[in-house]
Order: C-alpha cells, then sequence, then structure tokens
C-alpha cells in the first residue's frame, strides 16, 4: 500500500469576528479569545508573538496580570498562550476567568485595551528586555530535566532539524520593540479572532474537603440572552 500524501491544505484567512456561547455546569464564568498566527516557518513573528505573550501574562509584572488580578481584581486567573513550534498555523490565546459578580463583557473590554496597547504603542526597552531574561531563564532552566530536554529535542527533529534549539536564545534576543507592535497589528486583531463565553448553567458542589473537580451539578434557571451576552455570573 502506497503512503498517503500528506494533507497541505490551509485554512483560509478568517474575515470577520466569531463569537460562542456555552452554557455549561460551572463556578464561575470565563471567556476565551483565539487569533489566528503562524509558526515557526515564519521565525521573525514566532518568535515576536512568544515574547508578546510573555509581555501580556507571564508572571506578576506582566500587563493583564497587574491591570485585571492586582489593580481591578476582576479576575482569579488571566493568560496568554502561544506555541511555535507546531506543524501548522497556530492559535494566539488569551483566556481569563472571572471572579463572582464581574461581566464577561467587562474584563474582555480591558483584555482588548491592553492588546491594544501592542499595537499602538511600542514596548519600552526595559520591558521588552524582562520578558526576554523570563523567556531565556525557562528555556535554560527547562534543560534540567532531562524529559524536557529530551521533549524539546523530539520536538525540533519531528519540525526537521533538531539543531533549531541552539538557535533558539539568539532569535529572542534579536526580537525589538518594532516586531512586537507588527505582529500585534498583523494578527491580534478582531476581525482574526473567535471569542468563546462560558456561562456557568450550574454550579459544582465538592462533596468532600479537597475532592477533585468531580460533585453533583446544581443547575440553576437559565437567564435572557442579554444576560448570556453579558456573561453574569449564575447563582
Amino acid at each position: 500500500m502506497s503512503k498517503p500524501p500528506p494533507v497541505t491544505e490551509i485554512e483560509p484567512p478568517q474575515d470577520g469576528e466569531r463569537r460562542v456561547i456555552l452554557r455549561h455546569a460551572a463556578n464561575l464564568p470565563a471567556i476565551g479569545a483565539a487569533y489566528h498566527v503562524t509558526n515557526w516557518r515564519d521565525a521573525a513573528d514566532g518568535f515576536a508573538l512568544e515574547l508578546a505573550s510573555v509581555i501580556l501574562s507571564d508572571g506578576k509584572s506582566s500587563r493583564l496580570y497587574r491591570d485585571l488580578v492586582v489593580n481591578k481584581q476582576s479576575v482569579v486567573d488571566v493568560g496568554a498562550e502561544y506555541d511555535m513550534t507546531s506543524f501548522d498555523p497556530e492559535l494566539f490565546w488569551v483566556s481569563a476567568q472571572m471572579r463572582p459578580g464581574i461581566k464577561t463583557e467587562t474584563v474582555m473590554t480591558d483584555i482588548d485595551k491592553q492588546v491594544a496597547a501592542l499595537r499602538d504603542t511600542p514596548v519600552t526597552a526595559e520591558e521588552l528586555q524582562r520578558a526576554k531574561n523570563q523567556e531565556q531563564a525557562g528555556f535554560v532552566y527547562g534543560q534540567d530535566s532531562i524529559f524536557r530536554e529530551a521533549q524539546m529535542l523530539g520536538t525540533y527533529q519531528m519540525l526537521g532539524d533538531y539543531h533549531m534549539v541552539d538557535d533558539y536564545l539568539k532569535q529572542i534576543d534579536k526580537v525589538t520593540p518594532a516586531d512586537i507592535q507588527r505582529v500585534a497589528k498583523k494578527y491580534l486583531v478582531d476581525n482574526n479572532r473567535t471569542v468563546g463565553v462560558l456561562v456557568p448553567t450550574g454550579v459544582l458542589r465538592h462533596e468532600m474537603a479537597g475532592g477533585g473537580a468531580g460533585g453533583a451539578v446544581h443547575h440553576v434557571a437559565e437567564q435572557g440572552i442579554g444576560d448570556l451576552v453579558a456573561g453574569e455570573v449564575i447563582r
């Protein structure tokens, strides 16, 4: 039997924001926004996106953490995630889980302001260097784990050549504030994303102290469509 040909189809560009609302048992509402981005094949953009995610949400000095967790105290968790080591074009995720009584539309507006700031104003040299230090430290300390080092080498070998690992720190160091602003303008725009909103339809009661995520689901009356879009907490 002959080997099947590789799948080479590329998803067409998204032209317009898409939104989806999920009604499901949960203790708190949550949101997630996924932007279509590139992967390792476009190194100039990929490494800039890596650092953009660090600037937005890696550590207590990151923009989203300072704004939403520390200053406004509107979320219990917020983060940006991107992994350039994929065969296919990737997604750049920004997600958050609201505190009780906080509307998802309020948090989404605040997240949008932080993303817009990346597009509108170049990051400072100090902030970018701090992000580089975090990324480089994570890369170096990650090699203390034999499993992590083997995983990394295997990943890059599947992408084409494990020697690409040797260029990682150099590529991170080459990223400039203009690069961060460029990829933010290119990818992190509303027309290029899908936003998901989790609206709780009930709460998960933990039957045992220290128990896991299991437990009985206690449903409550559904809200009107206006509240669903707003993402209000259901009690």
